[in-house]
């Protein structure tokens, strides 16, 4: 433009058109159209966010009618103290946190837990979002007895026994093993709150043990039991730590008529004391513990070659999931359809497929030095056939390992007969 200026008052009018020719006032009329419209919408986004944020802040009770020497008495909700009755009456809404001392009512809690049907309250609850608030900081999994699909629960437990008839011939039935691991919510049962209602794990676990006659089914209860005072279950996740993994090990090793290595020689170190679990993510209670993360080595770690999914990885350890939320997948990394192990010791035999939900992660390092080979099976992101399986890997031994929750509920066991 100052060209053609310059041109024009010269009287260059050569210069005036060759510049002409290079002007593009229509791109730049769209660049700063689509410039204003996207402020424009900016703007606007923001507005409806604030208005929003704003209206549900308004409904947001201001006042709150609590019980004082007797009498109802309406207050700010700044002025609520600890130990105050608070009344709600039908249709209200709930001004403070608080556990229910009288009355029943379907709460609409869609803001905690993401619920968007009303949830029956009564006296007595300590629940939220499916979860139970425990004694000494401990939460929960809320699974009862509506939550088992006993026919599933047939079918997962016939489909371990039909597999195991048909490897027996292959590795021997003494080398087919079932370990079934109890829920915090049955070891730990004198920390749960006194209206929680469990499904009978009793009679579940019973069962199966029935149906392994022949092969060697683990029973861990009465071994973690016996250590309950320990800290075997974290408290804010619903895995065992890696302390109720060493004693599921210790039972394992009993199983089998060896000699498991002791807690003290396992050498626990800690990795981590800021590790809020599965648990912590339903019941979102800032008030809620810390747990802290072990691992036990037993043997030299550098030793072992892992590979997941055709992907070598570190080890059995994935540091840098301990600055993630999941610190949990600091265990190889999280689940995967298959894992392989070698130990490159020489002086190692063995070959033992373990097949097996997220309890296993925190278990199979502590069984690795015991095998040249381990490969574990996620059913849940593996589809291959586990009979050829069995015969390309030459395994001579197989452990089921899950915990009894998710054996009763897993809808991908089937694939062990495919």
């Amino acid at each position: 433009l100052f060209r053609m200026a310059y041109g024009m008052g010269h009287s260059n009018w050569e210069l005036v058109e060759h510049y002409r020719e290079n002007l593009y006032f229509e791109s730049a009329a769209m660049i700063l159209t689509l410039i204003t419209l996207g402020k424009f919408l900016e703007t606007r986004a923001k507005r409806k966010t604030g208005d929003a944020i704003r209206a549900l802040m308004d409904l947001s009770p201001k006042t709150a009618m609590v019980l004082r020497d007797g009498k109802e008495t309406e207050i700010p909700v700044e002025e609520v103290l600890v130990g105050d009755l608070v009344i709600v009456r039908s249709g209200g809404s709930i001004p403070v946190d608080g556990v229910i001392v009288s009355g029943r009512g379907a709460v609409d809690q869609s803001a905690l837990t993401g619920e968007s049907v009303p949830v029956e309250k009564a006296s007595g609850d300590t629940d939220i979002g499916g979860a139970y608030l425990g004694k000494d900081g401990y939460d929960f999994e809320k699974i009862t007895p509506d939550d088992v699909d006993d026919k599933l629960f047939t079918r997962n437990m016939n489909n371990v026994q039909t597999y195991f008839n048909n490897c027996k011939d292959i590795v021997g039935e003494d080398n087919l093993s079932f370990l079934l691991v109890p829920t915090s919510g049955y070891v730990l049962s004198d920390k749960l709150p006194k209206n929680a209602i469990l499904f009978n794990q009793d009679s579940y676990i019973d069962k199966v043990k029935n149906s392994m006659s022949g092969f060697n089914f683990i029973d861990a209860r009465d071994e973690l039991k016996s250590h309950k005072d320990e800290d075997i279950y974290y408290r804010t996740d619903h895995h065992w730590t890696t302390l109720g993994a060493h004693y599921g090990y210790t039972q394992w090793e009993k199983s089998k008529d060896c000699k498991p290595v002791s807690k003290k020689d396992m050498n626990f170190t800690k990795v981590t004391d800021k590790f809020r679990g599965s648990l912590y993510s339903k019941v979102l209670d800032g008030d809620s513990a810390y747990d802290d993360i072990y691992i036990a080595q037993n043997g030299d770690l550098d030793k072992f070659t892992v590979e997941a999914d055709g992907k070598k990885l570190e080890g059995f350890y994935c540091e840098e999931m301990l600055d993630k939320k999941d610190k949990y997948a600091y265990f190889f990394g999280g689940n995967y359809g298959e894992v392989k192990i070698h130990n490159e010791s020489s002086d190692k035999k063995g070959n033992l497929l373990v097949i097996k939900d997220s309890f296993a992660n925190s278990f199979v390092p502590l069984i690795a030095d015991d095998y040249e080979n381990i490969y574990m099976i996620d059913l849940r992101y593996y589809g291959g056939n586990m009979l050829n399986y069995l015969k390309e890997q030459n395994i001579d031994e197989v452990l089921v390992l899950y915990n009894i929750s998710n054996f009763v509920s897993d809808r991908n066991v089937y694939k062990l007969n495919l």
